[in-house]
């Protein structure tokens, strides 16, 4: 009879016999989602698994698994790979393919074909979708996987009475007299009937693989203002089926993936953030980095932007945009340690801490980020990215890093960096336009801080008040004489300020 006590011994002989090797690696390991391969002496892939937390599930079969088939594994297990990715289906995804591709002999669900549902959208002439558990060899698009079959199907009835594709086995060439009764309920275009040309039913199936492929933000906004609209008209069964359909868009968010299989399958293979790890002599795996950069030309409107990426991918919850305001004069690296000062100055800011920070520049902005985090008291490794020569210099080190072109750790610091500037330099485009939308406003007679306020309100850059009608402007109630000042005013400034667009 298995018993608790026999576990606990089992797991101090296990520690025993762990290699040191293999000690520091589950010591480095990151909390977040990924996929982890364990694997014997051999070098065989033993078992694949998939968690939230992967510095808690893989250390678990050493330290705190007391069933027989983790102990099992924990045994024969020599070495341990893993795969951070940015979020759960991610993780899901990639667990997966890898099951299938290594057939490993502890895992049983997943090896035998059994998978989890996918949404299946095919490319004849009137494609149809369907959902289904195993992805052929065939033309059709695929989506998912998806972890709640029943969910899913919640989801593509909603979808179906935004994107009409039909869901039958029809084939094109046989016409009907009449269309189905999915037709009837505004769930299919009737491409059956001849309800629909050809060009149009690809129109709507294009949108719904858009929608699957990432572009759900055009959709969402549509909803949402159409439920405002009906709300306001006092529609609320309407605006409540909208409401449902709205958190069914959100559930397809959580439930995709950031990146194609293709991507995540190709990471797995050049383990870019362990090789990172240990190129930059990190204790742990980067699995959320962050990065900085300073946007100006001058003290006058500079700017400073965070950017996050959590596994290689961008991260837009961890983006944040600050205004300079302690700096004086144009001073770069204090302008560095002002950013880094200001994103650890709370205890809310404080409770998620990035793996790795890094700043665009040199040794300057890296000295002053190394002080910046040193006075707040934030224990995180820092390294600078200068984009002359694409030198890496890290803390206590004389002469910076060079890496090749081609070194896909370079090639993820590079992203982190370039989108960190990207980042900034919108910003700082923005202000500068603002700045000189409220400029020339100043010149036009009949414009006090009122009807500045409403314009400045109503569009966001010259150009757009240029090409406005005197109509629009007296809408915000100018007389139609101080609209065509506006107007005209705004086109000679859009010259004089054209190298700022």
């Amino acid at each position: 009879m298995w018993t608790n006590t026999g576990a606990r011994n089992t797991h101090r002989t296990l520690m025993g016999r762990m290699t040191r090797a293999l000690r520091k690696k589950l010591s480095g390991l990151p909390e977040c989602p990924g996929v982890y391969l364990i694997r014997d002496a051999a070098g065989q892939v033993i078992y694949v698994g998939k968690s939230r937390c992967l510095r808690q599930r893989v250390s678990s079969y050493f330290t705190g698994r007391t069933d027989l088939k983790g102990l099992l594994i924990a045994g024969q297990a020599a070495d341990v790979d893993v795969v951070p990715v940015a979020t759960e289906p991610e993780a899901l995804l990639l667990e997966n393919r890898l099951i299938k591709a290594h057939q490993p002999k502890y895992n049983v669900n997943l090896r035998d074909g059994k998978s989890y549902p996918l949404v299946k959208i095919t490319t004849e002439e009137f494609p149809v979708l369907s959902i289904v558990r195993e992805e052929r060899q065939d033309a059709a698009r695929y989506f998912g996987p998806f972890t709640d079959a029943q969910a899913l199907r919640r989801l593509v009835a909603a979808l179906t009475r935004i994107y009409p594709v039909r869901q039958c086995a029809w084939r094109p060439g046989r016409m009907r007299p009449r269309p189905c009764f999915r037709y009837s309920i505004g769930r299919c275009a009737g491409p059956c009937a001849g309800k629909v040309s050809r060009e149009e039913y690809r129109r709507i199936v294009r949108g719904l693989i858009s929608l699957f492929q990432g572009g759900r933000t055009r959709l969402i906004a549509g909803l949402r203002r159409r439920m405002r609209q009906a709300a306001g008209a006092l529609a609320f069964e309407e605006a409540q089926k909208m409401k449902e359909q709205l958190l069914l868009l959100e559930t397809l968010g959580r439930e995709l993936a950031s990146r194609p299989e293709e991507v995540l399958v190709a990471e797995t293979g050049n383990r870019t953030s362990h090789e990172l790890s240990r190129i930059l002599s990190l204790k742990r795996i980067p699995w959320l980095i962050e990065g900085y950069d300073i946007a100006n030309l001058g003290p006058a409107l500079a700017v400073g932007a965070q950017v996050s990426f959590r596994g290689g991918v961008p991260w837009k919850d961890g983006y944040r945009r600050y205004r300079i305001r302690r700096t004086q004069g144009q001073n770069d690296c204090a302008m560095i340690a002002e950013l880094l000062t200001r994103r650890f100055d709370s205890e809310q800011e404080r409770k998620q801490l990035p793996d790795l920070i890094l700043v665009d520049g040199g040794k300057g902005q890296l000295g002053a980020a190394v002080a910046a985090l040193g006075a707040a008291g934030i224990d995180v490794p820092v390294v600078a990215l200068a984009k002359e020569r694409e030198e890496i210099f890290l803390p206590g080190r004389t002469s910076p890093l060079r890496l090749p072109a081609r070194s896909a750790s370079l090639q993820l610091l590079q992203r982190v960096r370039d989108e960190a500037h990207r980042f900034s330099h919108t910003y700082h485009v923005a202000l500068r336009r603002k700045r000189a939308v409220a400029s020339f406003l100043d010149s036009v007679s009949g414009i006090g801080a009122v009807r500045k306020r409403r314009i400045l309100q109503r569009f966001r850059d010259i150009r757009q008040i240029a090409s406005a009608s005197p109509d629009s402007l007296s809408a915000l109630g100018l007389p139609e004489e101080t609209a065509r000042q506006v107007i005209a005013a705004a086109r000679t400034a859009e010259h004089a300020h054209a190298q700022i667009r």
